[in-house]
């Protein structure tokens, strides 16, 4: 299903969320005006919020009790399947994940190439290690040879050639030129990549060590 289909099939389902809201409104009025006429007052409605499932959307429904015939409305509440933060559907505060179809809060759903993923569909699609992320980062910078790359990230100097050669198989770089004259790049889709990733591995300690040293490096290049 593409994309446009989905964004339809979601107006259709909140468009049917709607009404059935407005209609379990009225519901809800018409049995407050009949408890507030009852001579002895008694509970003829309540309501029970419970967590909706996973992959669903949430809703309301109508129950009537088997013990004393009171209507309970059932809330169903939408929450984010990777954290079970809650959702709010209303206000669009989540996406769905391309590949698996979870529902994911802002700070779980990572977009790759204008596509929402949750964090193991996305590595799935496109496994790149933390290792690999702060080589890729380092050529985007224009640092390409093994040794720097080697100091700049604590990997040894043989692991960094080979992920840079498995970067080159994956197109997330290029070489541009020709033989010993040649150059290594970033591709748009390894700028994606690092874009994705950063939400993926940025909060790391030793991903913030690297960023300094590697700021550190460019900042002595460009000065000498």
């Amino acid at each position: 299903m593409d994309d446009n289909a989905k964004q339809n099939v979601w107006q259709v389902l909140e468009q049917v969320l709607a009404r059935l809201d407005n209609r379990l409104a009225q519901v809800e009025s018409r049995l407050s005006q009949l408890e507030n006429k009852d001579e002895r007052p008694q509970t003829i409605f309540s309501e029970k919020r419970v967590v909706e499932t996973a992959g669903l959307l949430g809703g309301r429904e109508l129950l009537t009790s088997p013990v004393d015939n009171r209507i309970i409305r059932i809330t169903r509440q939408p929450v984010c399947d990777n954290c079970g933060k809650a959702l709010r559907i209303d206000e669009e505060e989540f996406s769905i994940c391309h590949s698996c179809g979870k529902k994911l809060c802002q700070q779980c759903g990572i977009t790759y190439t204008n596509t929402h993923y949750c964090i193991n569909c996305l590595r799935r699609l496109l496994p790149l290690n933390k290792g690999s992320y702060k080589i890729l980062v380092a050529v985007a910078n224009e640092v390409t040879h093994a040794s720097i790359i080697s100091k700049l990230t604590k990997i040894p100097r043989k692991n960094v050639e080979t992920c840079l050669t498995e970067l080159l198989n994956t197109s997330l770089t290029m070489k541009k030129g020709l033989a010993i004259f040649s150059k290594v790049s970033v591709t748009d889709q390894g700028l994606e990549a690092i874009a994705a990733f950063r939400e993926v591995y940025g909060s790391d300690d030793d991903i913030a060590q690297f960023d300094l040293e590697l700021r550190g490096h460019l900042t002595k290049t460009y000065r000498g």
